[in-house]
């Protein structure tokens, strides 16, 4: 089997998606030669894949060991949202000299389809499609990757979370005091 740099992609978007899907869960060891198989390439791509993925925070690499989805505990995930909280407005105010009117009026279309969402999976899509059109004009600099990083790895949980809400909306409304010490 030969390499194809293109194939990688494709495996780590796929890997990606189940993540986030909650297809695979975190703390799920990824076994290369089973997402092999299942692609049927060599453990080159899968390493590049996971490589990709370990670089997003998706998931964690053991050398010698192993890959697995990356878990975090309560004391983990208060730090994440506490560090989203500081640096997103941080890149907003960058992001918006950017802007145009063109994209201001798209963000209001994004802001209603997050407020029209009617189910968890739909808000979570929708709201993060809102904010990283917002802090999109920031550029693809250290700190939207820093952003980027935190929401892919607070993704799982927030969609768990979202899983025990009656309405969509209440995840936004309830988020900060979940994370407020005691």
């Amino acid at each position: 089997m030969t390499h194809d740099p293109a194939r990688s992609g494709a495996i780590a978007t796929e890997l990606r998606s189940r993540i986030i899907a909650g297809q695979l869960q975190p703390g799920a060891r990824i076994r290369q030669e089973e997402i092999a198989a299942e692609f049927g390439v060599s453990r080159i791509p899968i390493r590049e894949a996971l490589r990709a993925l370990a670089d997003a925070g998706f998931v964690t690499l053991v050398p010698s060991t192993g890959a697995w989805v990356t878990e975090l505990n309560l004391e983990e995930c208060r730090e994440v949202y506490l560090m989203r909280e500081r640096l997103e407005p941080l890149l907003l105010a960058l992001a918006m000299p950017a802007h145009t009117p063109e994209s201001l009026t798209e963000f209001v279309h994004l802001a209603e389809a997050v407020e029209a969402a009617s189910v968890p999976a739909e808000f979570l899509e929708c709201d993060r499609d809102f904010h990283r059109a917002i802090m999109a004009g920031a550029g693809e600099g250290r700190l939207s990757q820093t952003v980027d990083h935190l929401w892919n790895l607070s993704h799982y949980y927030r969609r768990r979370l979202a899983a025990h809400i009656r309405h969509p909306r209440m995840l936004v409304e309830s988020a900060p005091q979940l994370f407020e010490r005691d």
